[in-house]
């Protein structure tokens, strides 16, 4: 029986994940997910995808209700699929545009868990990236939830310009995901292949990443001090939700200021 790896690209719409420098956690979950899954499935691995579009799986308008709805559901189709492996994927995010690396997260360490971080860690050290380790993390539902050994990884900070630079960059993701995909075959004792020598991995064309204007509109406002809460504004500013007054009143203040 083939081996079952299910591919967790995180968030989805209306949940866009963290934000910053033109790029949105969630496209580029799904963009990584994709590539790994094609190295998976390369070496026979059975592959699933939580996600395959860009929104979440719950259609509930309340966002909390939605991402509860949705995690969820992520964790009930890996039980479906009979999952050997969860694995998720994200994207780190700060206040301080200077945070950087990657880390590994689970819910309890073990020899799968560091089979998976090494190969990582070996590649994005030769590229000048910090390795941030392995993290136990108790509270998160896609890493306590599935029956299966489950991994969430933070790739790279979204808040930092040379990283997210790097996940905009075809030629890099082609290679962290190969990398990635390493790891989880070593988790679930799969051997791994390197692509034949002389047939050089298709390269995708590369794809605009889509820009929300709202989003843009507000990391701009962020930038010149007339917002300091991002995070409120990008789950209220859209159709059908409605912002609270005394947020309200505070950015027509501002704005006021900056237009003296």
């Amino acid at each position: 029986m083939s081996v079952i790896v299910e591919i967790d690209p995180g968030h989805g719409l209306p949940d866009p994940g963290a934000c910053g420098n033109g790029l949105q956690e969630h496209e580029r979950a799904l963009v990584l997910g994709r590539m790994v899954g094609k190295v998976l499935t390369r070496h026979g691995v059975t592959v699933f995808f939580t996600r395959t579009s860009e929104k979440s799986l719950s259609t509930a308008t309340n966002l909390k209700q939605n991402k509860n709805q949705d995690l969820a559901k992520r964790v009930a189709l890996s039980r479906e699929h009979g999952a050997h492996f969860f694995l998720s994927l994200h994207m780190n995010s700060s206040g301080n545009p200077q945070s950087n690396g990657y880390e590994t997260l689970c819910y309890s360490m073990n020899g799968q868990i560091d089979a998976l971080h090494q190969p990582i860690k070996a590649f994005l050290q030769k590229k000048g990236i910090r390795d941030r380790g392995i993290k136990t993390r108790g509270d998160l539902a896609v890493l306590k939830g599935p029956k299966c050994k489950a991994a969430l990884l933070e790739c790279l900070f979204i808040s930092n310009p040379k990283e997210a630079a790097l996940m905009k960059d075809q030629a890099f993701l082609l290679e962290f995901a190969e990398a990635i995909a390493q790891g989880v075959l070593a988790a679930v004792g799969v051997k791994y292949v390197p692509a034949k020598a002389g047939t050089p991995t298709p390269q995708p064309k590369p794809q605009p990443v889509p820009i929300d204007p709202t989003v843009a509109a507000i990391e701009k406002l962020v930038r010149v001090g007339i917002i300091n809460s991002p995070d409120y504004w990008l789950q209220n500013a859209k159709p059908g939700h409605k912002a609270d007054g005394q947020y309200t009143a505070f950015l027509l203040q501002n704005m006021a200021k900056a237009v003296g």
